[in-house]
């Protein structure tokens, strides 16, 4: 008898990129950013490995699948996996699985076999998509038995214990199952969590993939299209943007370059640094503590354009940050109001948002600008200002020219374009078609240039080609 828990492949994207069979998760994101950019993406998955050691603090054995790390390039990959995992820890009694919208066919096709194979076993699905659609799902789909709300640590491992008492059924604080009233768990102390079992860091490390810790959960922010907030959100006010001590930061981080040599690191914070003066001391503070702790250690982190301090940035950028992920989105008055990001108000929005990306890379710092190049009604005007964000980095991916927004299930974005009649698809991957088909034309076109393997130079005079022959007749 066993516990599992199982992270499926990321299928959603293979097929839009004619790689489906031929290229796993990670393979694909090598070839949209490159090596240059490879080395920080994060491998670990820190949810799993949160969960593991919780489990493992009262005694409950668990084994992971992680079919992203193991480079599974098939969902059948991951059943197979499975069954051999099976084969040598014992028939699971408690199988949970995670991930968001764009792995639901996935976990769903997973959870089936589950239940085929071992009809005693209880199927878990946890993350935000669960959190945010658990009615939708348990009413849908009985191949799932529980929906694990919001953090498991807790309340996974008291199922786990009634299941190998022999108390389940029973209610569970955080857990939601059909045609019962669900209650929330008490929110964590993340300083009394263990840190997370890093089982997959070999593997993670090998490949090339960045190490990851968390200093905090949840955002203070509420951008429409965002799961995060969306999820922080249910939560009381004070509970929704929670943070680790710094004493337990640094600990796990010494721990990590002493145990395991790493010499890079991803702090997966949704948001590491705001514009809050208590969070950029906070900041400041955690650089200082690196500075002392002497690790000749870099690492990444995530911002948004208007937490981007000089001081700070450059405080950090002496103990060792190398690059920032800026949540910059567009510089479109109209679609940063649609987004609720809370810098709409900044007269000159695309002056600003280049200054401050160009005072981040004076400091030596890299930039990798998360930009929304398409949404369901692009104009053509939003592609130029596109295109001048994306030359605004220094960092050639190929991505910056494809990346569609994607109205997550559970989000205000989702129920917005819900209720315009923009979902050609509802659930539970949301597709919606342009209401302009020239901007189509020119996703099209730049998705068969990714696929035949052009070059990043070579794609970006694409797009402006197309932009400019777009503009001259339109």
């Amino acid at each position: 008898m066993s516990i599992f828990l199982v992270n499926p492949p990321s299928l959603y994207h293979m097929p839009k990129f004619r790689a489906q069979g031929k290229l796993a998760y990670f393979e694909l994101s090598r070839r949209q950013v490159g090596e240059n950019g490879f080395w920080s993406l994060p491998g670990e998955h820190l949810g799993l490995g949160s969960l593991a050691a919780s489990c493992a603090d009262r005694g409950i054995a668990v084994h992971i699948v992680n079919g992203q790390v193991l480079f599974h390039r098939s969902v059948e990959q991951t059943w197979q996996a499975i069954t051999h995992a099976a084969a040598r820890h014992g028939s699971p009694e408690v199988i949970g699985f995670t991930g968001p919208a764009q792995v639901f066919t996935e976990n769903l096709h997973l959870a089936g076999l589950v239940k085929r194979r071992w009809p005693g076993c209880v199927t878990v699905l946890g993350h935000d998509f669960a959190t945010l659609n658990h009615e939708r799902v348990l009413d849908e789909h009985t191949e799932f038995d529980v929906l694990a709300c919001g953090e498991a640590e807790n309340s996974f491992a008291e199922l786990c214990l009634a299941v190998l008492d022999d108390r389940w059924p029973q209610p569970i604080p955080g857990m939601a199952r059909r045609g019962e009233p669900f209650q929330p768990a008490q929110v964590l102390d993340f300083d009394q969590l263990p840190w997370p079992i890093r089982a997959d860091l070999p593997l993670v490390m090998a490949a090339g993939l960045s190490p990851a810790v968390f200093t905090s959960r949840g955002c203070p922010y509420r951008c429409t299209y965002c799961t995060t907030g969306a999820t922080a959100s249910l939560l009381a006010g004070a509970q929704r943007h929670r943070q680790k001590s710094l004493d337990n930061v640094l600990a796990e981080i010494q721990d990590l370059t002493g145990r395991h040599r790493i010499r890079h690191l991803t702090v997966t914070d949704d948001l590491f640094l705001s514009k809050n003066p208590e969070s950029r001391e906070r900041a400041a503070d955690f650089a200082r503590r690196l500075i002392a702790a002497r690790l000749d250690l870099t690492f990444m982190i995530d911002l948004r354009v208007d937490s981007l301090d000089r001081e700070v940035l450059a405080l950090l950028r002496t103990a060792g940050l190398r690059r920032v992920f800026v949540g910059v989105e567009t510089s479109s008055p109209d679609q940063l109001a649609a987004y609720n990001k809370r810098y709409t108000r900044t007269a000159d929005r695309r002056d600003y948002i280049h200054s401050q990306l160009a005072m981040t890379r004076e400091l030596g710092i890299d930039v990798v600008p998360g930009i929304i190049t398409y949404h369901a009604e692009t104009t053509k005007p939003e592609l130029t200002d596109a295109l001048e964000l994306i030359d605004s980095c220094d960092i050639e991916s190929a991505f910056f020219f494809l990346n569609r927004l994607i109205a997550y299930p559970g989000t205000p974005l989702y129920h917005h374009y819900r209720q315009r009649g923009l979902l050609t698809v509802d659930w539970p991957m949301p597709r919606w078609e342009f209401a302009d088909p020239a901007i189509g034309e020119i996703e099209r076109a730049m998705l068969a240039a990714e696929a035949e393997g052009r070059p990043f130079a070579e794609l970006r005079q694409i797009f402006a080609s197309m932009i400019g022959v777009a503009a001259a007749t339109a």
